[in-house]
């Protein structure tokens, strides 16, 4: 233990500035106002799910995000130590555990020793009893963290994973995953092609990219499994998930102007672009296929429908 002494009024203030500004950040401001109260909603370990979510923080506070992303982390993981101690006194059921990260570049960039927590979760998951999902947009989210240490460290999250799920992405960064994922040209062409933008309809609706719902599953060097994930009728009537809804002519109240839509049709068909504006009407899809099911090309698994059933989703 350190004692410091000090021998005038002057230097004692100096000395407990810093522990000063401290405790009146914790009673006041918008960190205090989050962390000086007692936390209304417990973890629940017992329940299906529980889901943190930040969307509540403004995308640029990113010292409270930080701080939020800190504490939520250290009590939920000490909460999962907590149970497999209980469990080994035989004082309560085993129990084991997923964490999904999503946006995970919010994360890795929220503030000094993120990257590190999540690189020491992927080495220990085992231990811990803990299966993880790590979600982000771009290999270019790793690439953007500030240090070359994080850099590397981020980077070795993709080699280590157990599996890695790809939905549509373009040729220059799959180029730079294939670094890292063995994908064949056939599976290079299917992931690149699930990448094209969505279009519009003869009547303005807009129509579902190409590419919406289809993913490739890649275990090692093993052929890909592509397949195609459909809502189910709870999801798609809540619309929790829809981070579209405000592109959305449906959720806002109508369609594009017929004005819009004869404009867009007149530059597509100068264009020599017919087909981005499909009919209204898409032809039924084959027998035994799922409807925007990606057709598997040659040399790769069949596609499988998933249903999920997902009641949250943290960030």
């Amino acid at each position: 233990m350190a004692v410091t002494l000090t021998d005038t009024l002057t230097d004692y203030r100096a000395a407990v500035r810093r522990l000063h500004l401290s405790l009146i950040a914790l009673m006041s401001g918008p960190v205090g106002e989050v962390f000086s109260r007692q936390t209304s909603v417990p973890l629940d370990l017992g329940a299906p799910a529980v889901c943190i979510d930040l969307s509540g923080i403004a995308a640029t506070d990113e010292r409270l995000t930080a701080a939020v992303l800190l504490a939520c982390w250290s009590d939920g993981f000490g909460a999962i130590e907590a149970a497999h101690t209980l469990a080994d006194e035989h004082l309560a059921p085993q129990r084991y555990f997923f964490a999904v990260l999503d946006e995970l570049w919010r994360v890795l960039r929220a503030g000094v020793g993120m990257v590190d927590r999540v690189d020491e979760l992927t080495r220990l998951n085992r231990t811990l009893g803990l299966g993880q999902a790590m979600i982000t947009h771009s290999l270019d989210d790793l690439d953007a963290l500030a240090s070359e240490a994080d850099r590397s460290k981020a980077r070795g999250f993709v080699e280590r994973a157990g599996a890695v799920v790809c939905g549509g992405l373009p040729a220059r960064e799959l180029a730079a995953l294939s670094q890292i994922v063995g994908f064949t040209g056939v599976e290079q062409d299917m992931i690149t092609a699930w990448s094209a933008p969505s279009t519009l309809s003869t009547t303005g609706q807009a129509l579902p990219p190409p590419g919406q719902g289809n993913f490739l599953i890649k275990i090692g060097s093993r052929t890909g499994i592509p397949l195609h994930v459909d809502l189910v009728a709870a999801e798609r009537d809540s619309q929790l998930h829809n981070t579209n809804a405000r592109w959305d002519p449906a959720e806002v109240g109508g369609v594009l102007d017929p004005a819009t839509v004869a404009e867009v049709a007149s530059v597509t068909a100068a264009s020599g672009v017919t087909a981005a504006i499909p009919g209204p009407e898409a032809p039924p899809p084959p027998p035994g296929r799922t409807p925007g099911a990606p057709t598997p090309p040659a040399g790769t698994s069949a596609p499988t429908a998933v249903h999920t059933t997902k009641g949250g989703e943290g960030r």
